[in-house]
């Protein structure tokens, strides 16, 4: 892609890249997109920044292979901040959801993660200690993998005069959540 470009689309390339930061970082002075990755247009096509700035100083990126930024700043063009890995390394570098997930070694309720306690449904893993647990709180109409609440305790709370909402703002959940949990408790 870099070899492509003419004399002054590479000229135009180097204006956008700020060497000169207070951080080790190169930042992308040109288009940022609301992701915060740098965009180079006018080469026929929008490009990440970041990816033609491996290409001028690395070299080609090999097939199948996607740009790391190493020091997590998308809009940097920094070639010693770049690295060529795989779509799921990438992924599994980050702080989405999938990664965050990946990185975990025990379940909710502290179950270590290991190939005889452990099975994937639907591209998830499961923890197989929990698995009758959750089965029992699903038979009773309730959702553990979202809130395995002591509905003993919010039975007591509620008993006392404390309100549904005051005590969902202390779980983190919807009163009607809390409210669902001491109906089916008390029945």
């Amino acid at each position: 892609m870099w070899d492509d470009l003419t004399g002054a689309a590479k000229a135009r390339f180097d204006e956008h890249v700020d060497k000169g930061g207070s951080t080790s970082c190169w930042l992308w002075t040109g288009y940022v997109n609301p992701n915060g990755y740098g965009m180079v247009g006018g080469l026929g096509r929008t490009t990440y920044a970041h990816r033609l700035a491996y290409e001028r100083w690395r070299g080609p990126l090999a097939s199948g292979m996607v740009v790391d930024h190493v020091c997590r700043i998308r809009h940097c063009t920094n070639p010693d901040h770049l690295e060529a890995v795989t779509n799921r390394e990438n992924i599994l570098r980050g702080v989405g959801a999938t990664a965050v997930n990946a990185r975990k070694t025990h379940c909710k309720r502290g179950h270590e993660f290991t190939p005889e306690n452990t099975w994937t449904y639907q591209g998830m893993r499961r923890c197989r200690a929990c698995w009758p647990i959750e089965n029992r709180a699903k038979s009773k109409g309730l959702r553990p993998w979202r809130h395995d609440f002591d509905d003993g305790a919010i039975v007591r709370r509620h008993d006392s005069g404390e309100s549904f909402r005051s005590i969902a703002r202390d779980l983190g959940v919807d009163h009607k959540v809390v409210s669902r949990h001491y109906h089916q408790a008390k029945n």
